[in-house]
């Protein structure tokens, strides 16, 4: 049977929930009001499948996993579950030849990473991470400054994310089993930031503060690169900041105006200075 330019076999996209927690609802809601199709949704539980899918109106409830991956009518499977399941439940979707986009993290090392980027590969699919700040229009803007030398030559990355989360010891944030700490939840945001302007670090320095249960409460991080630039990031889990990204150029500077989003980095405006 031909194949449609999006992998699929008549051209739409139908997508699967894996996962029915908060994050999960968040995506299915945003696919359905942007005009995705929402074909199934599954859970390790049916009762949660269930419930999850009266809620958004979605077709097929499936009570495992494996029945959703399985399901002829889902073309791209959305993994919605916590950091240390990722790597499972994306090999299992792209096993049964469906596309993949991974929550943040995407996993929770860089073996566990390449393993799904492999496989992607080898069956000709599609493994993305949901790193939705890639995406934003001050991001494009920021982009269009950097490439046309608006700040000069850009030396430096500065970006901070930190909150004020549960403290709850028995919440995944805070249990190490459950691939809990700052620098999974809130340093992916500075972290993607830097690489999106520097792309991949040769050096890293970081150094952590743990809580009582074993996960990290705050980390900093110095990116160097083989030109001599540098980002400086940090993340916090307990106490909250202004969550600013700035880009130092030998020109100028550009960053955030006002308070930036409480989801990360982002700033509201973009704005360059000399």
């Amino acid at each position: 049977m031909p194949r449609h330019s999006n992998g699929t076999s008549d051209g739409q996209l139908r997508w699967g929930i894996l996962g029915t927690g908060f994050i999960a609802a968040l995506q299915a809601q945003d696919l359905l009001d942007n005009g995705f199709t929402v074909q199934a949704v599954g859970s390790r539980s049916l009762e949660s499948s269930q419930a999850f899918s009266a809620r958004f109106g979605i077709a097929n409830a499936h009570g495992s996993y494996e029945e959703l991956a399985a399901d002829p009518e889902v073309d791209v499977v959305y993994v919605a579950t916590p950091h240390v399941f990722h790597h499972a439940n994306a090999l299992l979707a792209l096993n049964a030849g469906k596309h993949v986009l991974v929550e943040k993290a995407f996993t929770i090392n860089a073996r566990e990473a390449q393993d799904i980027v492999e496989l992607a590969e080898a069956k000709g699919l599609v493994a993305l991470e949901a790193m939705w700040t890639r995406f934003l229009p001050h991001m494009v803007r920021l982009r269009e400054i950097i490439r046309e030398g608006t700040i000069g030559e850009v030396r430096k990355v500065i970006a901070s994310h930190n909150q004020d989360l549960p403290k709850d010891p028995a919440h995944r944030l805070n249990d190490p089993a459950l691939g809990g700490g700052a620098l999974l939840d809130l340093g992916i945001y500075p972290v993607s930031f830097a690489f999106d302007v520097f792309g991949a670090p040769e050096i890293i320095l970081a150094s952590a503060a743990m809580t009582a249960t074993g996960v990290d409460r705050q980390t900093a991080a110095v990116f160097e690169y083989a030109q001599g630039q540098q980002a400086i990031l940090d993340c916090e889990l307990d106490a909250a900041g202004p969550n600013r990204a700035v880009v130092i150029g030998t020109g100028g500077w550009s960053g955030s105006s006002a308070k930036g989003s409480p989801e990360g980095p982002c700033c509201r405006r973009l704005r360059a200075w000399p």
